[in-house]
């Protein structure tokens, strides 16, 4: 049985492009529906404010899995006071040394992070650098109808105006949506969202041993989940997984999710408040994320292992 087409856009090019769209919506998560979510996309894009819903979904041969939004993650680091960093980037010119649909697809993944991480900073002069990275790569994996002149002269135009750039990376990705539901490409579709999940957690856990925020951990260690959806999602793609490059990829994320077993959560509940002049009720329970500062650091030291073999 083929696997079904993962809508992309909403998971790795919401590193570029920062939208929420949904066939249906639940608290927290964005839900796509492979059937009907390209229909969904304009009328959404619209409404956009620029700050992006904490997770996406994305289905698999009718299995969802969940990530958190690589956007999402690049507003934290930004809202903590972190400055832009553009050594965290994968420099422009490495577009130029990928030579395998693989590498190529994984890096459309870190460079529609790295994006995301511009925009946010509204340095414009390195989001059109990045954009023309970005074209190459998706004219070499033949999605090149997503990025045509047109759009890029609306990108130019409406550079400083950081909600209608979002709205403009999302319409052209939706080309590329299409094509990958057309053309069967859930690999490629797959690749993509594993790059820009690893360059997203890169820049957090970056971020987060040099200032030692304790949102940025948070933030970090909370990756636990998604990352282990991450390597189900690659051990579904049929025909694909099997492959050495594809079998090397996900044993270094299952190297990581090791890591991660240090990592615990507890629940405190803490009983409610009602305001009722307001009609207010105060939800005051506390969830806390446990990580030893030895821990981190090799979370850290792994994700930049994978990083720069992404990126190598």
């Amino acid at each position: 049985m083929k696997n079904k087409y993962i809508n992309y856009t909403t998971a790795l090019v919401l590193a570029s492009a920062s939208f929420t769209f949904s066939s249906c919506e639940e608290k927290g998560d964005v839900t796509v529906d492979v059937e009907n979510a390209i229909d969904k996309i304009d009328e959404t894009a619209k409404q956009a404010t620029g700050k992006p819903e904490d997770n996406v979904r994305i289905k698999l041969g009718g299995q969802f899995y969940t990530i958190p939004s690589p956007v999402q993650t690049a507003f934290l680091v930004k809202e903590e006071g972190t400055d832009f960093n553009s050594e965290l980037l994968n420099k422009a010119e490495n577009g130029d040394t990928y030579t395998t649909s693989f590498k190529k697809a994984l890096n459309m993944g870190v460079y529609g992070a790295d994006m995301g991480y511009i925009t946010i900073y509204e340095n414009t002069d390195l989001s059109l650098k990045y954009l023309k990275t970005v074209r190459k790569i998706a004219d070499e994996l033949d999605l090149s109808g997503a990025f045509n002149n047109e759009l890029g002269e609306r990108f130019n135009s409406n550079m400083g105006n950081q909600d209608s750039m979002l709205v403009f990376v999302n319409e052209a990705y939706k080309n590329a949506d299409n094509y990958l539901k057309n053309n069967d490409k859930s690999n490629i579709a797959a690749l993509v969202v594993v790059g820009g999940w690893v360059e997203a957690v890169y820049f957090a856990s970056q971020s987060a041993m040099e200032t030692k925020n304790q949102r940025l951990i948070e933030r970090v260690a909370e990756q636990k989940q998604a990352l282990d959806n991450l390597v189900h999602m690659m051990k579904s793609l049929e025909g694909f997984s099997d492959e050495e490059e594809y079998e090397d990829l996900i044993i270094e994320l299952e190297d990581l999710y090791k890591l991660f077993d240090d990592v615990t959560f507890t629940y405190e509940y803490i009983e409610p408040v009602t305001d009722p002049i307001k009609n207010v009720t105060t939800i005051n329970s506390k969830n806390t994320v446990n990580i030893s500062e030895e821990t981190l650091s090799k979370i850290v030291k792994s994700v930049a292992d994978i990083r720069n073999s992404i990126i190598g």
